[in-house]
C-alpha cells in the first residue's frame, strides 16, 4: 500500500516537521500545534450549539492546554494530576467536568474543594460517594452504547449501565441531594458507523422522557462523549459528514430546542498532529538461513531496559485485528529511554 504525505499534511506542514525533525536526537514525537487548533475550529464549526470538553488524558502537554484554553475550551477530567495540571494554568473550575466513573472518595472531595461541580457515574456505589465528598454537584450518568465492532477501541461496555439502572441513579441522586442533570455516552474510539450515534440518542431521549412524565426529573444534559476519528490509512467520512448526521440524529428525538450537548473530543484533535520520529539502528538475521530479517529501532518508551525484536518492516506488517488497518509493527526499544521527548512546532503566539 502506497501512502501519500499529502493524505495526512499539507505539504508546508510536512516540510515544516520535517526541518524540525532533522535537528533533533531520536526517538521524539513532534507535534504542531497549528493543527490542533485548526482541528479544533472545524468541531466547533461543525457543532456551533456544543461546548467542548477537551479529554487531556488524550495528551496533557501544557502547550496543548494553553491553546484549548485560549480558544476557549473546557476539559474533561479523569485523575487528580489531570485536574493539577490545568488548574496550574489557569483553568477554571467551572470549564471542568470530572469523566472519570471510576474514582476514589477522597479524589471526589479533592475536586469538589477545587470547585468541580459536574461529575460523571454509572453505579450507585459511586454515585453516594459522590453525595457525601461533593454535596449539590450536577450529576451525569453514563450509559452503555451499542458499536463494539465499528469502533478500532471500543468503549462501549467498557463503561457505563443499562437504560433502567441510568433512570434509577438519577432518581436517587435528587434524593441524595445532588442535581440529577443529564445522560452521557461513548460509542468508541475511533467510530466508523456513524448510525451508532442515532441508536445512543434514541435511548437518551427516552431516559429524558421518562424521567419527566414518571418522576418529574428534567434532564438538561446530553453528553456525547468522543469517538470522531482521526486520519488513519484507513479512511473515514469528513467531520462533516458526521457532524450533518449527528445533528440530524439530535433533531429527529429533540426537536429544534436542544438540551445542553458537550462533545469530548480527544483523538480527533489531536492524532493527526503528531509524528514519531525514529531511526532503524540495525538489520540483522538470526541465523545463517534466516530468510527474514530484523529491524531494530528507537522508540519512546517509559519503562527502559526492556526490547522487542519484530520482523523486517519491508517483509512483515501486523494487522490490528480491532481496527481493520496496518501499522508498522517495528518495536525495539533503546535502553534507558523512559520518557517521551515531545517537541512542539509550536503556532506563533502558542509557545
Amino acid at each position: 500500500m502506497s501512502i501519500q504525505v499529502e493524505d495526512y499534511f499539507a505539504r508546508e506542514t510536512f516540510q515544516k516537521m520535517k526541518a524540525f525533525a532533522d535537528k533533533q536526537e531520536t526517538p521524539f514525537v513532534v507535534i504542531d500545534t497549528a493543527m490542533i487548533s485548526q482541528a479544533y475550529d472545524d468541531l466547533r464549526a461543525g457543532f456551533e450549539f456544543a461546548k467542548v470538553y477537551y479529554a487531556v488524558k488524550a495528551n496533557p502537554a501544557v502547550e496543548i492546554i494553553d491553546l484549548l484554553k485560549d480558544k476557549g475550551s473546557n476539559f474533561d477530567i479523569a485523575s487528580i494530576y489531570e485536574l493539577d495540571k490545568v488548574m496550574s494554568r489557569g483553568v477554571g473550575p467551572d470549564q471542568i467536568s470530572y469523566g472519570n466513573t471510576i474514582k476514589k472518595s477522597r479524589d471526589i472531595r479533592y475536586f469538589y474543594e477545587k470547585g468541580v461541580r459536574l461529575y460523571a457515574t454509572d453505579s450507585e456505589a459511586d454515585l453516594r460517594n459522590i453525595a457525601k465528598a461533593a454535596p449539590g454537584s450536577k450529576v451525569y450518568v453514563r450509559i452503555l452504547t451499542e458499536g463494539s465492532t465499528t469502533a478500532d477501541w471500543p468503549l462501549s461496555r467498557k463503561f457505563g449501565c443499562q437504560t433502567d439502572m441510568a433512570m434509577d441513579l438519577l432518581i436517587l441522586a435528587r434524593d441524595l441531594g445532588l442535581v440529577p442533570y443529564g445522560i452521557s455516552f461513548h460509542v468508541g474510539s475511533q467510530q466508523r458507523d456513524i448510525s451508532v450515534w442515532d441508536a445512543a440518542i434514541a435511548k437518551v431521549k427516552v431516559i429524558f422522557e421518562r424521567l419527566k412524565e414518571e418522576d418529574g426529573i428534567v434532564l438538561k444534559l446530553i453528553n456525547m462523549g468522543g469517538g470522531f476519528p482521526a486520519n488513519y490509512i484507513t479512511r473515514t467520512n469528513s467531520l462533516e459528514t458526521y457532524a450533518e448526521e449527528i445533528i440530524r440524529f439530535l433533531k429527529e428525538d429533540f426537536g429544534d430546542e436542544l438540551p445542553e450537548i458537550i462533545l469530548e473530543p480527544g483523538r480527533s484533535l489531536i492524532a493527526n498532529a503528531g509524528i514519531l520520529v525514529s531511526e532503524v539502528v540495525l538489520v540483522a538475521r538470526k541465523s545463517r538461513t534466516a530468510v527474514e530479517r530484523w529491524g531494530q529501532v528507537l522508540r519512546p518508551d517509559r519503562n527502559h531496559g526492556r526490547s522487542h525484536q519484530v520482523p523486517d518492516l519491508d517483509r512483515e506488517e501486523r494487522r490490528d485485528g480491532r481496527s481493520g488497518h496496518r501499522r508498522p509493527y517495528l518495536r525495539q526499544r533503546r535502553h534507558h529511554v523512559r520518557k517521551l521527548q515531545v517537541r512542539f512546532a509550536a503556532e506563533p503566539g502558542h509557545r
